[in-house]
């Protein structure tokens, strides 16, 4: 494997990247083979004090041909966010990784690189995608742990019978695991369950535990990316009920205008599982049109407009006592606008932006034994700031804040509040 990736570099750097390099004398002695004494040369004029981006990756690869491949990974990694966070690094890195034996993470970072659509490098990546794959692991565990506190100022409608009130802390913890499997012709099936679980501490305590259980694959399509999915996850609806959705969804990402446009499409079918909460059993239809892309190599954005109609099976039958639920489950019509912006600051901290806004027109035409009103239009906006610091490799720091406006043509739902959280994820 080692001789197939060095003449595959070699022939790369020689066709697209040497000339990027600004010490003639060390190319000089790489282009002749004489990689240790490459070596020595960049590693002088290193230790000396030179820590420009050319010099750093001349010594990066002379490490990696001379087989001192954790030194030369320790160097293109502190690269990455640098001015050349380019193909060339990435795949530089790649390699390495590869003879490090870290063969799931080598296709990563040549999909990353194919999907970047780089001139240069992003056919090779495509290339060595291919034969990696005949030799990776044909399962993948890995997994994600997260415990965080928070506080949330109001929680109106968290439960019909919570209208307003303060709350001082809430705890989340989230387990999540995922399998994948390899699939013939490049493709794989992956396989995640996620369980999260939330405790308030009101007047009388909440406690509540979600979870999710959905696979799917991947395929490159033409020049694109297809993607489906399949699941089963719960979703809280107050005091002991609970909502069960199965769901089946697919996304097509097209490369366009330096970035991805997306269309996206999934249906829903909700089931109650407790008698009290029947009426809110029905299906849910949501259309995605999203466009993806990056401004600088540290930075990306993410926009997506979406529309959803909820009808509700049993909207007719249930009892005008259960006031609030009158609007809050009767049918329903979305449209979602969302803007989410992030930034690599350095290596280590990163931080993200989420804008969105929401309009939903209720489409129930019940009366509440405390309201005279037939009709209800909402609208919610909110922004959420969060930062990530690494604080080791598989372990990071969050901290978050979000601001959440809800305006309603019912009062009870006319309301704003605030959620601030910290907590730490650690992955396997």
């Amino acid at each position: 494997m080692k001789l197939t990736i060095f003449y595959v570099f070699l022939l790369i750097m020689l066709n697209a990247s040497v000339d990027a390099f600004s010490d003639d004398e060390g190319v000089r002695l790489y282009r002749l083979g004489l990689f240790s004494e490459a070596r020595n040369y960049f590693r002088h004029k290193y230790e000396l004090g030179d820590r420009s981006d050319e010099l750093k990756l001349n010594y990066a690869l002379s490490l990696y041909q001379v087989g001192e491949y954790s030194d030369a990974k320790s160097i293109l990694v502190s690269m990455v966010t640098g001015e050349l966070n380019s193909a060339r690094v990435l795949y530089a890195l790649a390699n390495t990784e590869l003879e490090l034996g870290d063969v799931q993470g080598a296709i990563n970072l040549f999909t990353a690189i194919y999907l970047s659509g780089d001139p240069d490098f992003a056919e090779y990546a495509k290339l060595r995608i291919s034969e990696l794959n005949e030799v990776a692991p044909k399962k993948t565990l890995r997994g994600f742990v997260s415990l965080f506190g928070g506080k949330s100022d109001d929680v109106v409608g968290l439960d019909e019978e919570v209208t307003g009130g303060a709350v001082d802390n809430f705890h989340e913890l989230t387990v999540m695991l995922s399998w994948k499997t390899q699939l013939p012709n490049e493709r794989a099936w992956a396989t995640e369950v996620f369980a999260f679980q939330r405790k308030y501490d009101l007047e009388y305590e909440q406690d509540f535990l979600v979870y999710m259980f959905r696979g799917g694959s991947e395929d490159a399509l033409g020049d694109g990316i297809l993607r489906w999915r399949i699941g089963r996850e719960e979703s809280y609806l107050g005091k002991d009920g609970y909502l069960a959705t199965t769901s089946f969804s697919f996304n097509y990402d097209i490369p366009t205008i330096g970035g991805y446009l997306g269309v996206g499409f999934k249906r829903g079918y909700n089931e109650a599982l407790s008698d009290q909460y029947s009426h809110v059993s029905g299906t849910e239809t949501t259309w995605e049109l999203s466009y993806s892309a990056s401004i600088t190599e540290n930075d990306s954005y993410f926009f997506k407009y979406s529309f959803d109609k909820l009808k509700r099976a049993h909207q007719g039958a249930q009892d005008v006592g259960a006031e609030l639920a009158v609007f809050s489950d009767v049918s329903s019509e979305r449209h979602t606008l969302a803007l989410d912006f992030s930034y690599q600051i350095t290596r280590k901290v990163g931080l993200s932006i989420d804008v969105d806004y929401a309009e939903r027109e209720y489409l129930g035409k019940g009366a509440s034994a405390i309201y005279d009103q037939a009709r209800r239009e909402d609208s919610q906006s909110s922004v959420s700031i969060s930062a990530v610091l690494k604080l080791r490799e598989d372990c990071d720091l969050f901290i978050m804040y979000s601001e959440i406006k809800n305006s309603s043509s019912i009062a009870v739902y006319d309301y704003d509040y605030g959620v601030s959280k910290i907590g730490i994820g650690w992955s396997f």
